[in-house]
């Protein structure tokens, strides 16, 4: 359930909606869960934050999707490695390759910023979707394979 209103006589209203948007600065707003500052306090500001509330979602389904094949690909490479070519790397070169690569590609996947304009194609909101686990199960498995 949605609501948007001024945060007024609708306090109510405002806390109990699943997303709540007020859109005024006054002290009653503070009740909703989102608040607008955007000038002219106009029903754009719906169109803004599900602009926002899409982003976080495809960055937070990204960053799952990263550590998931980073994770199987790493164990699979290091098993490669200890079984078939003899080679026990050290635990602070793997712990260095998580830093980096961690926090390199988490670092630039947060400074991603909403588009403009709305996509008419909704991200996945499901983590255990068919779109999620083909898109893990792909590199893994091209990766095997070559």
């Amino acid at each position: 359930v949605g609501m948007s209103g001024d945060g007024g006589n609708d306090c109510g209203g405002l806390r109990a909606a699943h997303v709540g948007l007020a859109l005024s600065d006054a002290e009653a707003s503070m009740v909703a869960p989102l608040s607008s500052g955007r000038d002219g306090k106009s029903l754009m500001t719906v169109v803004d934050m599900i602009r926002e509330g899409r982003a976080c979602l495809s960055t937070n389904i990204a960053t799952l999707r990263f550590y998931c094949v980073y994770g199987l690909i790493v164990t699979g490479l290091r098993s490669w490695l200890i079984i078939y070519a003899g080679v026990s790397m050290g635990e602070f070169v793997w712990c260095t390759n998580d830093i980096i690569f961690g926090v390199v590609m988490v670092s630039a996947m947060l400074r991603s910023r909403p588009q403009p304009q709305l996509s008419s194609i909704r991200p996945t909101a499901s983590l255990l979707g068919a779109r999620t686990l083909s898109s893990v199960a792909f590199p893994v498995v091209s990766g095997v394979l070559l």
